[in-house]
């Protein structure tokens, strides 16, 4: 008997050390949450679009915009795997740009200097350029046109 709790003992101490190993995939998905994704990619959006289309109601605008990245969800998290998973971001680079996005305002005070910040920002500015291939970018035009095409509507709504 004690031999079979032995080795329970040790196939669960195995697993432990094996089995709760997060996963790249599964850490980037935890600091860089699909919610947040949509909030944020919407609310940079917004701002583009608020311009251009004036007359609409802000929760409206924002409705549209945001209903766009919920449906192409899928894409989004494929770019956000690709930039933080394929190119060569450390465990702890990852951990830092997380918190600066999530909290901007002390992205220095988050990096630990204004040096650190300065050559974090450039490597995400290169992390994007890497990661917006020709096909991307077709995607997402294709993406922006058809949000386009719902606001011309409301906007053309609004001003009748």
């Amino acid at each position: 008997m004690r031999s079979v709790t032995s080795f329970f003992c040790i196939f669960i101490a195995a697993f432990a050390l094996t089995g709760c190993k997060e996963s790249r995939e599964d850490k980037i998905d935890r600091l860089f949450p699909a919610e947040k994704r949509i909030q944020s990619g919407t609310e940079q959006l917004y701002k583009v679009y608020a311009v251009s289309y004036p007359h609409i109601a802000p929760l409206e605008a924002k409705a549209v915009i945001e209903e766009s990245f919920r449906a192409n969800e899928t894409l989004n998290r494929e770019l956000v795997q690709k930039q933080w998973s394929e190119l060569n971001w450390s465990d702890e680079e990852l951990e830092v740009v997380a918190r600066m996005i999530q909290n901007p305002a002390n992205a220095v005070s988050i990096a630990g200097s204004e040096d650190n910040a300065r050559r974090i920002s450039i490597k995400i500015y290169e992390t994007q350029q890497q990661t917006y291939t020709p096909e991307v970018k077709a995607k997402v035009s294709e993406l922006n046109e058809k949000v386009d095409e719902k606001l011309r509507a409301l906007e053309a709504k609004a001003n009748s």
